[in-house]
């Protein structure tokens, strides 16, 4: 149970729940890691994604993705995330208003399938890990 801000930090399972400001479908495209061809969703402005169920070890289709983050409950947090669901046909997307205090929210919950992938990390969280290093990067240098 693990939040990945990072560039590239990627999660796979059998269920993900996932939502966004804004959701867009880029079509049928042929999954980088897989090769098998998959639906693309484009998540943008305060993405989320997680795990709720996870992928069978004998499953064959998570071949090829053993490098990546798949305990229950992992999740992406970030700016922009992409989603490769294992479907030929969209998604309905739910739509709910002050999801986030203000700004409503479109969530998608395949129940296939699904790999999702950070494009774009959270300007904001970038910004306090790096003061937070300056921070410590200092306090190491007056304890010598």
């Amino acid at each position: 149970m693990a939040k990945y801000v990072n560039t590239n930090e990627t999660i796979h399972g059998a269920h993900i729940d996932s939502h966004s400001r804004k959701f867009e479908w880029k079509g049928i495209k042929q999954n980088p890691f897989t090769n098998e061809m998959m639906t693309l969703y484009e998540g943008d402005r305060n993405s989320f994604a997680e795990i709720v169920k996870i992928c069978n070890e004998d499953d064959k289709a998570c071949q090829g993705v053993e490098n990546f983050h798949a305990e229950l409950g992992d999740c992406v947090e970030a700016d922009a995330i992409s989603l490769y669901i294992r479907t030929k046909r969209k998604i309905k997307e739910i739509v709910k208003e002050g999801v986030s205090g203000r700004h409503g929210a479109r969530f998608l919950c395949p129940r296939v399938y699904t790999i999702s992938t950070i494009k774009t990390p959270l300007a904001s969280l970038i910004r306090v890990l790096e003061e937070r290093k300056d921070i410590i990067n200092k306090n190491n240098l007056l304890e010598l």
